[in-house]
This record gives C-alpha cells, sequence and structure tokens, in this order.
C-alpha cells in the first residue's frame, strides 16, 4: 500500500505533464494560414468551413449593424455656472503643541467638542490645524486650549492655489 502511494504522486505529475504537452502542441499547430488576400463573397463560397469560421471579423464588418454599443450609460450634467455664490467664511484654528500632556488634552478636548481635525508632525511638535466656519465655538475651543497652556490663534482660511 506505501509503494502504490509512494509512485501514485510522480505518476500523476507524469501524466498530467504529457497531457499539457499534447494540448499546447494541438492548439499551436505550425500550419500555414491559407488566407493571404483580404475576403470577398467569391472567395467566401469556395473556401473550406474551417477558413470561413477564421474569417468571423470580416463577416462582422459587412453586417448590418452600424455600430457598436458600449455596455456603460452615459450621463450628461448640466453645471449652471452663472448661478449665485454664497460666500460662507471659513476659519482655521492652528496651535502648536510641544509635549506629549498638550496632545493628550487637545485631543481630549476636540473630541468633546466633536471637531475635525489635522495634526502634522514638525521638527519641534506637532502642529494643529482646526477648519469651522463657526467662529464662536473656535474663540471657545482657544479659551479652553489656554487652560492647558497651549496658544491658539484663529485665522480666516484661505485656500491656496497650486499653479
Amino acid at each position: 500500500m506505501q509503494r502504490i502511494a509512494y509512485w501514485s504522486i510522480p505518476i500523476i505529475a507524469i501524466v498530467v505533464t504529457v497531457l499539457v504537452a499534447l494540448f499546447l502542441v494541438q492548439i499551436n499547430t505550425n500550419e500555414p494560414l491559407a488566407i493571404q488576400q483580404p475576403l470577398s463573397s467569391s472567395t467566401m463560397e469556395s473556401t473550406p468551413a474551417r477558413v470561413t469560421e477564421s474569417a468571423w471579423l470580416d463577416r462582422f464588418s459587412q453586417s448590418e449593424q452600424e455600430g457598436f454599443f458600449y455596455p456603460v450609460n452615459e450621463i450628461f450634467i448640466t453645471l449652471d455656472l452663472h448661478r449665485h455664490v454664497v460666500k460662507e467664511r471659513a476659519f482655521t484654528l492652528s496651535a502648536f503643541i510641544t509635549n506629549q500632556y498638550q496632545l493628550f488634552c487637545l485631543q481630549e478636548e476636540l473630541k468633546q467638542r466633536g471637531f475635525r481635525f489635522f495634526l502634522k508632525k514638525v521638527r519641534e511638535g506637532t502642529e494643529l490645524l482646526v477648519y469651522s466656519k463657526d467662529h464662536n465655538q473656535l474663540q471657545s475651543l482657544v479659551k479652553a486650549l489656554k487652560s492647558y497652556k497651549i496658544t491658539a490663534k484663529i485665522v480666516p482660511y484661505k485656500e491656496v492655489k497650486n499653479g
């Protein structure tokens, strides 16, 4: 029983290899192509069925259908760029944090107030950026941060245009 199990795996591997090799030889025959000139209606009738099957592209191009429809939905969007744009003032609160305690206190205050914020690591510490449209909420946050000895300033937000 052990001998059968011992020799069965290499025998199966050899049989699979032979079958794969035969399959590759069968699909990659070196027969020359019978079609060296474009097909016309007279050559289509006189050629064997195998050549006719290989010329499906020519038959497809001769069909009545005038176009190919891609399976993609087309979406057209019309934008009214002349509509009055309401300008809302946005503000940026920026602060510089130098130690871990200040960072912890700052994160707790921001979580409590529900602000979304951005922390950026710089060489000397961490820089905080908070964007908001409500100046009063930012002002109350600045007062709360002063109790943790964190200096913060509020400036109007200006979008930086590249290029």
